[in-house]
Formats: structure tokens, sequence, C-alpha cells
């Protein structure tokens, strides 16, 4: 932007997730906005060199729009990175993600119980009847935390169940997760990534 004596940079940087946003010219910060719990844009007026600026940052839909005027020019961009085709995509692969770690936390516990059989099956010996205590009670504790998260995450990540209307081909199934479909060759929901495990 050229000022009334010389030429600046104008630098905003906004996070699409959090809300904050810092605003510098010349590499010094004239503004920051710290993070919020939702965003629904911002404006911010300064003074270059003389000359009088403003920003606007307007969130509309899942696009954000930036809006900057100086000496009564105006120019918008609509900025492409920030424009997110299915905003709960992050969701949907956590759950899918924690999904998995399901798998690999129950392969654990059964190697460990095949490794402790002998405490397994003791009967009376009070010590072996306490190591089964504790290993069952630090995979219970693994697993209530595992299931909290991913019936949080999963819950904002369809918020909405698919209505289930779609007609089901002799190879699919009602996915019992998000109402998606799955194969019959699929391990696990392809949406949500539900499985029969």
């Amino acid at each position: 932007m050229n000022g009334k004596s010389s030429r600046h940079t104008i630098c905003l940087r906004h996070s699409y997730w959090s809300g904050s946003a810092t605003l510098s010219v010349d590499g010094n910060v004239v503004f920051r906005r710290p993070p919020r719990l939702q965003d629904y844009g911002f404006r911010h007026e300064f003074l270059v060199d003389g000359v009088e600026c403003l920003v606007r940052v307007e969130a509309v839909g899942y696009q954000i729009t930036y809006d900057f005027w100086h000496d009564t020019k105006f120019e918008t961009q609509s900025n492409p990175a920030n424009v997110m085709n299915d905003p709960k995509e992050k969701l949907r692969d956590s759950v899918k993600i924690l999904n998995d770690y399901y798998g690999i936390l129950a392969t654990q516990i059964a190697e460990e119980i095949i490794e402790r059989k002998e405490d397994f099956t003791s009967g009376e010996d009070f010590t072996a009847a306490d190591k089964v205590d504790d290993i069952l009670e630090k995979y219970a504790q693994q697993i209530n935390r595992l299931g909290t998260v991913y019936g949080m995450l999963r819950g904002e990540a369809w918020s909405k169940k698919s209505a289930g209307t779609e007609p089901l081909a002799p190879s699919e199934f009602r996915c019992f997760g998000c109402g998606g479909l799955i194969g019959s060759n699929d391990q696990a929901c392809p949406s949500c990534g539900w499985s029969w495990k």
C-alpha cells in the first residue's frame, strides 16, 4: 500500500479454526485478536502514514472474506485456503483414527491376558486375583477414557445422522454409527469408521 510518504506492507494472519488474528504494518503488530469460541468476523480501523485504513473479516457460511479499505480504495479477497468443503472433516478423521486405535488396544489387552493366563486361571490365589484386578483396572480406565472422547467426537462429527433412506443393495448394510452404507467387503463404515468389532 502506498502511504503519503512511502510504500508499506500490511499483513493479516487469521486462523479459520480459532478466530485469532494478528495485523501488522511493516512487521510491527498494530492489532491482535485472541482466540474465540465462535468467530463471526471483525473489523479494525487504523492509520498508516497518514492514510486511514480499515480491515474487515467476514464469515459467510464456511467461506471467509477479507476486505481492505485504504484512502477510499477498496480491495476484497475470498481466501480459498480458508474455504472448507466439509467443516467436520477433521472431526471425522479423528473418529476413524480412534476407531483404529480401539482395535489396537483390544489386541494389546488380549496379548496381556494370554501372557498372564496363570493369574486369570489360578482360582483361590489372592495374589493372582490382585494382579488380575490391576490389569483389568488399567485397561478399564483406558477404555473408559477412549469411549468418552470417541463418543464426543463422533457426536460432533455426525451431529445430523443420515436419514437412512437410500435403498440397500443385497451386498450392503446400514451403519449403526452414522446411518451410512457399508459394503459387504468393507471392514468398517467408510464414512465414520464404525465396525462390528
